[in-house]
């Protein structure tokens, strides 16, 4: 949950990126930079491109678009830093940043930075956050750098002590049972068949930038990838369940329309029997180009005897299906929609602004009212969604 010290931190910065120079009329950021900042950090959507995807949108390399994005961010954080310059925005996003940081708790600086994305913006990627606000804070690189390790360092160790707490607490065997409780079945439950899946049908895309790679598993006795935090976690979960066989990455591809989907993971128990998983946050849960994937897994998984299961690692769609919400802004949102059709980003800031309501207050409006969500690339909302055999299969008591 994002808080108001992280939504004014995320204002401030984006009014800096248009700061004008006050003695010369000039932007602090030209206008292209400007632009390329504003694409590596699309906040509204909660999307980070990489350098290389952002690179294609402007006609130059990769490596050009990371020099400018540094170059552009560290002019930002120059500017705030320097009194005499009295460019407001940049100094209201600096002193602001270094009030937060300083308030913070913490061992030392680097580690105060790294609790302030933490405590504030937690929704949003660590890597991409200490990456922004080191180079905002510090001119130097061997204090970005140093920063950059810390927080590597910070993620592994506060990973394993969550992992170890688990364990010790047996909850792992608890989200174990839960997944494998909330495993959709159809009539004929098919056997595992080793022609089928036998080796990953893509490559992940592995980047430090993002939490994605590869890491040894006994169970399958290789490498495998993950692309996101959920899926190495539901990895380590699959390592340690005494029920599951071995399981398969990015198994098969399945075409819907003219579209293709390959689905995260196939999972093989110790009876044989086979599910195939999806792993996705609420978010993309509710996004509707994920439900018209879904879809065309369940034709797949009937056809084959497979079980099926959305998840984001530990809970399905059902539990945000039936999470109380707040029904003044229920009401007020689906008549907009009645008279606009179709709600915007800025339809939506409008409204949160009102109700103070939260993100996942939004997505449970969403869902109980089988409106059709585009969550990012960009925001839209419309009243009707034909996913009819997603909510009939995947939601409980639907």
């Amino acid at each position: 949950m994002i808080t108001t010290s992280g939504r004014n931190f995320i204002d401030l910065f984006i009014k800096s990126i248009d700061s004008i120079r006050p003695s010369s009329g000039k932007r602090v950021v030209n206008e292209r930079d400007a632009n390329i900042l504003l694409k590596c950090y699309d906040f509204d959507n909660n999307v980070f491109p990489t350098y290389k995807e952002v690179a294609k949108l402007f006609g130059i390399s990769g490596q050009r678009i990371s020099e400018l994005h540094k170059k552009s961010l560290k002019r930002l954080g120059g500017v705030g830093r320097h009194a005499k310059c009295n460019v407001i925005p940049c100094m209201k996003l600096m002193n602001y940043l270094s009030d937060c940081i300083k308030k913070t708790n913490g061992a030392d600086e680097y580690d105060k930075l790294i609790n302030f994305w933490h405590l504030n913006l937690p929704d949003f990627n660590g890597r991409i956050m200490i990456r922004l606000l080191s180079t905002l804070l510090y001119p130097k690189k061997n204090d970005i750098k140093q920063n950059k390790d810390i927080y590597k360092k910070w993620e592994k160790d506060r990973f394993e002590a969550e992992k170890k707490r688990l364990i010790e607490e047996g909850k792992i065997a608890k989200i174990q049972d839960n997944l494998l409780n909330n495993v959709i079945w159809f009539e004929n439950r098919g056997k595992e068949n080793s022609n089928v899946f036998s080796k990953p049908q893509r490559q992940v895309n592995t980047n430090t930038e993002y939490k994605s790679g590869e890491l040894y598993s006994t169970k399958c006795n290789r490498k495998v990838q993950y692309e996101s935090g959920l899926e190495l976690n539901f990895i380590y979960i699959l390592e340690n369940s005494p029920k599951v066989k071995y399981y398969l990455e990015q198994p098969i591809t399945i075409q819907y329309g003219k579209y293709h989907y390959t689905p995260d993971f196939v999972v093989i128990l110790d009876n044989d029997e086979v599910f195939i998983t999806e792993i996705k946050d609420f978010s993309g849960m509710v996004d509707y180009r994920t439900q018209r994937k879904i879809e065309a897994l369940i034709d797949y998984c009937k056809t084959n005897g497979y079980g099926i299961i959305l998840t984001n690692g530990k809970d399905t769609i059902n539990k945000l299906f039936f999470r109380d919400g707040n029904y003044d802004f229920e009401k007020e949102l689906i008549e907009m929609l009645n008279q606009k059709e179709i709600m915007y980003y800025s339809d939506y800031k409008n409204i949160e602004r009102k109700y103070n309501f939260l993100w996942t207050d939004f997505l449970v409006v969403v869902l109980r009212n089988n409106l059709r969500l585009y969550s990012y690339q960009p925001f839209r909302l419309f009243k009707e969604n034909n996913c009819d055999l997603f909510r009939k299969t995947m939601i409980q008591g639907f």
